[in-house]
């Protein structure tokens, strides 16, 4: 059987956040993991995610230089 986890009402979570209210304190008072917390902000679109690394460059990279060690540096850089 899955875990069940209890998580705040779209409003009370969105509320909480616009307090200042840290996903790790939002997640221990609702015994739910910090991730399933940030998934509800992010699904409700209360958090834009903005511009992946993607985003950013207008080429394509193959599959085979994605794990490059200046791929990983420019993900670096663009968090």
């Amino acid at each position: 059987m899955a875990a069940t986890y209890k998580q705040p009402a779209k409003a009370i979570l969105l509320l909480l956040r616009q307090t200042g209210r840290p996903l790790t304190d939002i997640a221990n008072e609702y015994a739910a993991t910090v991730s399933a917390v940030g998934a509800v902000l992010v699904r409700n679109e209360f958090v834009d995610l903005g511009a992946t690394d993607t985003d950013l460059h207008p080429w394509e990279i193959r599959p085979e230089h994605k794990t490059l060690a200046i791929m990983q540096h420019f993900r670096v850089l663009n968090r």
